[in-house]
C-alpha cells in the first residue's frame, strides 16, 4: 500500500461523492481501462473503488455512492473523510479485459458507470464500434452526465431514466448484436444477474466481462475439507460456515484481501492440487475451468483436500 492525500471532495449527485486522491509516493496514476484501487481508510477498513479518468494531473478520481446498507466504507467516505486526510492506496488493478470484437456493448446501472467510462474511451480510441446503455433511478441521481456528454462517443449513449418509466430491455438490445459482440457491465447484483441470465440463455456468457460492487450473500455452506499449504507445510481444516481465508488466518497464514466477497481479486491464490468449488465473480470461466486459481475469501473445495501454493 502507498500513502496518498485526499485533495478534493464534492457532490456529483445527492448520494454520490467525487473524491480525488494524490499519491505521496511514486505510484503511476496511469491505469488500465476499467481499473480500480484498494483504499485503506483511517478507520482501518479496506475497500475497492473504480477509477474514473481524472482532469487533474497525477491524481486518481473515484465516485462513491452512499450505501444504505454500508458496512462502513461508503458511510465513512461520505460522513468522515476530509480534504487533506492521509489514506493508503494500492496500485491500480483491473478485472476487465478489452478484446477486439465487431461490437462492444456497455451496460451500466447507477454508480456502475464509473469503471466503464475508461473502457469505452479505450474502445473508441482503438477505432472499434460501441454502444453505451446507462440506467438510473432518476436523472438527478446520475453521475458524470456532463462528462459523458463531452465524450467523442456520446452519440452512442442511451440514458434510461427510471423516474420517467424508461427501462432497459436486455433482450431487445442483445437480439440486435453480432454473434461475437463483447459485453461489459457493472451495477447492482439484480441488474447483473438479469443480464447474465439473458446471455446464458444465448450461450454467450463467455462474452461478458463484469465487475460487481457487491456479491450475493456469501455462501459458506458445504462439507468440511482440509487445506494444505505447500510452501509452509501448514494444514488446517475448513469447517462449514467458515471461509478458507479465515481458516488460514487462524493458523497464522496471511493472504492479502480486500472485499471478502469474491469481487476484487486481491486474494486470488494458486492451487497445486484438489477440486475447487468456485463462488467468486472475479475469475473468468476459463480460469475457473483450469482449477489452478481460487478466491480464498469465498470459494471452497469440492474435494476433501485442497493444496495451495502458500
Amino acid at each position: 500500500m502507498y500513502k496518498a492525500t485526499v485533495t478534493r471532495i464534492d457532490a456529483l449527485a445527492p448520494q454520490i461523492r467525487r473524491i480525488q486522491i494524490q499519491p505521496q509516493e511514486h505510484v503511476s496514476t496511469q491505469f488500465a481501462p476499467g481499473a480500480h484501487l484498494d483504499m485503506r481508510l483511517a478507520n482501518g477498513l479496506i475497500r475497492s473503488y473504480s477509477l474514473v479518468p481524472c482532469t487533474q494531473a497525477n491524481q486518481f478520481e473515484i465516485a462513491v455512492l452512499r450505501e444504505v446498507t454500508s458496512r462502513g466504507g461508503s458511510e465513512y467516505l461520505h460522513t468522515s473523510l476530509a480534504i487533506g486526510e492521509e489514506i493508503e492506496i494500492s496500485a491500480p488493478k483491473t478485472t476487465f479485459r478489452v478484446i477486439t470484437a465487431p461490437m462492444h456493448v456497455f451496460f451500466a446501472a447507477g454508480i456502475g458507470v464509473t469503471p466503464l467510462i475508461s473502457l469505452a474511451d479505450r474502445v473508441w480510441a482503438d477505432g472499434q464500434p460501441l454502444a453505451f446503455h446507462y440506467s438510473v433511478r432518476a436523472r438527478s441521481e446520475a453521475a458524470y452526465l456532463d462528462v459523458l456528454a463531452q465524450k467523442p462517443w456520446a452519440s452512442t449513449l442511451r440514458l434510461y431514466d427510471g423516474s420517467c418509466g424508461e427501462r432497459l430491455q436486455f433482450d431487445s438490445v442483445l437480439d440486435q448484436m453480432p454473434l461475437k459482440t463483447a459485453y461489459f457491465a457493472c451495477g447492482p447484483a439484480g441488474y447483473l444477474d438479469m443480464l447474465e441470465s439473458r446471455l446464458i440463455d444465448r450461450g454467450l456468457q463467455g462474452r461478458l466481462s463484469v465487475e460487481r460492487f457487491r456479491q450475493k450473500d456469501l455462501e459458506t455452506s458445504g462439507d468440511c475439507f482440509v487445506v494444505e499449504c505447500a510452501q509452509s507445510g501448514v494444514s488446517v481444516e475448513v469447517s462449514e460456515g467458515e471461509t478458507i481465508l479465515s481458516a488460514l488466518e487462524r493458523v497464522g497464514i496471511d493472504v492479502p484481501y480486500a472485499c471478502e466477497e469474491g469481487i476484487c481479486g486481491t486474494c486470488i491464490t494458486p492451487v497445486c492440487a484438489g477440486e475447487i468449488d468456485h463462488r467468486d465473480s472475479f475469475l473468468t470461466p476459463d480460469e475457473k475451468a483450469s482449477q489452478s486459481l481460487i478466491a480464498v475469501c469465498c470459494s471452497r473445495a469440492s474435494s476433501s483436500r485442497l493444496v495451495l501454493d502458500l
